[in-house]
Formats: C-alpha cells, structure tokens, sequence
C-alpha cells in the first residue's frame, strides 16, 4: 500500500550534526517535505520506492543531499552555500537508477555551481527540468562507469543549460521541445 506522509511547513528538522534519512526500505508512495531542514550536517533521502519532494526553499543544513532509490522533486537550487529546497551543502549525489524513477525541478530560473554524482554503473536515470525558465548548473556532473541519463524539458516556457564539466560518461539523451544547451 502507496502512503503519502507530510511533514508540515510549521515544523523546524533540525539535524543537530548527524545526517538524517527522509524515507526507508520498507515505505513506498511519497514524502512531502515542507519543513525547514536545518543544520551542521546532509540529508539522506530514501531507501524505499516512490518519491520525496523537497518544498522549504528555505532549507540551510550544509550537508550534502544524496538520493537513494528514490525519485524526487526540488522547488528550488542555488549555489553551494545558499539556502534552497536541496539546502546549502555543494553536493548532490544519485544513487541506484535501477529503482530511481527520476529527479525533477519544478522551479523558477535558476542558477547552481553544485557538483553532482550519479552512482550504480548500468542504471538509466532521467533528470527532468519541469518548471519555469531557465535552469543552469555550473557544477561538475560525475558518473560511475555504464551510467546512462536522459535529460528532459517538459514545460514549454523552461531551458536547461549544463556548463560543468562531464566525468565518466557520455550517454546522454535530450528530450522535450525546448532549446537546450551544453557546455564544459
């Protein structure tokens, strides 16, 4: 059975200097995230099937956010450093695309420099740009051997540029209608 748990926007996660799991192997269905995550440390979401979205765009722990099984959804980025949905910390790391489903951005125009990592060589991920504008990641993007990603634009007024520079892997797909761009 698909449960969806919230954890209200009136609520502070303080992480207190020990990373935290959103999610675990037994749970499936969706995690809504609408608390401020706070503090000295990452988030680990996921273990489970299904999906967690992160809404706070005002989440400041300086950890690193890494996906695990999980797909997801992210209502905002920045640089390293800069309060966003995916906190401050200056990496995101991805991991087992087998179980995965994808990673979507759901927001406005947006800008980070963060490094990403995409784990689990011989997995398909899919890293979709589903909101508004133009979306730019300045970072490194760094894959495990056979990793493959399809990168999509699925809102017709949304951009995708990519300006890091690409490790490990070149099996990328481009889908949807809107211009996009690659560099680095």
């Amino acid at each position: 059975m698909d449960t969806t748990i919230t954890i209200a926007n009136s609520l502070i996660l303080d992480l207190n200097g020990a990373t935290r799991t959103f999610g675990n192997t037994s749970t499936t269905g969706v995690w809504n995230i609408d608390a401020k995550i706070t503090g000295n440390a990452g988030v680990i979401l996921g273990g489970g099937t299904g999906t967690v979205n992160l809404n706070n765009t005002a989440n400041d722990f300086t950890g690193n956010v890494t996906f695990n099984r999980r797909g997801g959804n992210f209502t905002s980025i920045a640089d390293a450093g800069v309060a966003s949905a995916l906190g401050a910390g200056s990496s995101i790391t991805v991991n087992d695309g087998v179980s995965f489903g994808s990673l979507n951005y759901t927001g406005g125009a947006a800008s980070s420099n963060r490094s990403w990592t995409w784990n689990n060589g011989g997995s398909s991920y899919a890293f979709n740009q589903n909101g508004s504008g133009t979306l730019t990641l300045t970072g490194n993007w760094n894959f495990t051997s056979g990793t493959a990603i399809t990168f999509g634009i699925n809102a017709s007024t949304a951009d995708l540029v990519l300006e890091g520079v690409i490790n490990g892997n070149d099996n990328f797909t481009f889908g949807g209608a809107a211009v996009k761009s690659l560099k680095g």
